[in-house]
């Protein structure tokens, strides 16, 4: 009779191992040493049944790596329309928009020309009737509005 297994091969022990040995039993887990007729021999030099065992499905290989964020930001800035395509899509967590944290203060003053603020009070570059009656928003920053505890909230991301 020839054995299903050839030698490197992962085995476990089946429910027939228990019955049929004390150390290689049901679990106990091993790689094929020898093949021999209708025996194997396994790790620790036991020889025995092949009915008693099974093969251990190989685990897959996955690529694994780590990326500097500020790297890839980097290229992408000075990567084509198509590269950079190819960025947000292999790195989609990484071109989220990520909400804007505030300081205690922001300037209410500011101009667009001189605010690192996501937006400011539309004075000059308001429209029309809406001179401090608006909030302008510097280029690049969305906003979103949510529902909280009865309020109205405005939550601010800028797209990278």
């Amino acid at each position: 009779m020839a054995t299903k297994f050839k030698i490197g091969d992962k085995v476990v022990g089946n429910a027939k191992a228990s019955k049929e040995y004390s150390i290689t039993k049901t679990g106990w887990k091993g790689t094929v040493l020898d093949v021999s007729g209708n025996r194997i021999r396994v790790t620790g030099g036991h020889w025995v049944d092949p009915r008693c065992f099974d093969k251990v499905a190989p685990k897959p290989k996955t690529k694994t790596y780590s990326v500097d964020e500020a790297f890839i930001l980097e290229g992408y800035k000075a990567a084509g329309s198509t590269m950079k395509g190819k960025l947000k899509k292999k790195f989609p967590d990484l071109f989220k928009p990520k909400e804007i944290e505030f300081k205690e203060y922001f300037k209410t003053s500011a101009t667009q020309d001189d605010s690192n603020e996501a937006f400011y009070i539309g004075r000059g570059h308001a429209p029309v009737g809406l001179v401090n009656k608006c909030l302008i928003l510097q280029e690049g920053v969305s906003v979103k509005v949510q529902k909280n505890g009865g309020r109205t909230v405005l939550v601010f991301s800028k797209e990278i």
